[in-house]
């Protein structure tokens, strides 16, 4: 069709046309993988290899119109039904098994922002679990030592400075303060006991570890510690 240039609104009219015309054709098309990818995901198709999965057809639809709320929508609804399984065993603490279940699904969901909170997540909760791991250890070494009577000796191998380690990790950690409190009963049963022999000094030694200024041993702790004593013996 040839168009005179006096007849340019009836050029801007065919595009118009033109453009409806494609957008239509467009939103049907995307229409109908949204439902194809909807179908694929209630047989359990969800994603993997080739085009015939929901993850793929969604895509598809995103790509031919990145702008639908339908397709953007059930593509992030296919992301949250692949990475459930992950987020249950990263809530159930089992780290091993969400590590796995993230990697296996990396290769198509890695650019989600929700597989990336997972992955953050994660690596928090290996961290928090090392961390409390370290802690275990040292409440484990700090009984044995207080089992054995090495309240505050020898230097550097005993209970009070052990247990100074792991307030340095997690400073209110309520198995390590009773353990401090069992120390400082038994350093004083023993210093008064030691008072009626006449040999007193070397128990009372112990009682220095409380003392303000020590690592880990703050005036308001030493304080509390005292009335605790009085209210104990």
């Amino acid at each position: 069709l040839v168009v005179a240039p006096e007849d340019a609104d009836i050029v801007a009219l065919q595009k118009r046309i033109a453009t409806t015309k494609l957008a239509a054709a467009t939103d049907g098309k995307v229409a109908e993988l949204v439902q194809q990818s909807q179908a694929a995901q209630k047989a359990g198709k969800l994603y993997g290899e080739g085009r015939d999965n929901a993850l793929a057809y969604a895509r598809q639809a995103v790509e031919l119109n990145p702008q639908s709320v339908a397709a953007k929508a059930q593509v992030n609804a296919i992301t949250e039904q692949a990475l459930t399984s992950a987020r249950v065993a990263l809530k159930a603490g089992k780290l091993d098994d969400a590590a796995q279940l993230l990697d296996a699904s990396a290769s198509y969901f890695a650019s989600a922002q929700a597989w990336k909170q997972i992955e953050s997540e994660l690596v928090k909760a290996r961290g928090l679990a090392q961390q409390q791991s370290r802690i275990d250890d040292l409440l484990e070494l700090a009984n044995a030592h207080a089992a054995a009577g090495r309240y505050s000796e020898p230097a550097g191998n005993n209970a009070l400075e052990t247990l100074a380690r792991v307030a340095e990790l997690d400073p209110s950690n309520s198995a390590a303060a009773a353990l401090r409190r069992e120390i400082g009963v038994a350093s004083v049963k023993a210093a008064q006991a030691a008072s009626r022999s006449q040999s007193a000094h070397g128990s009372l030694g112990s009682l220095g570890s409380f003392l303000p200024g020590r690592r880990g041993i703050k005036l308001q702790d030493f304080i509390v510690f005292n009335q605790e004593l009085v209210a104990l013996l």
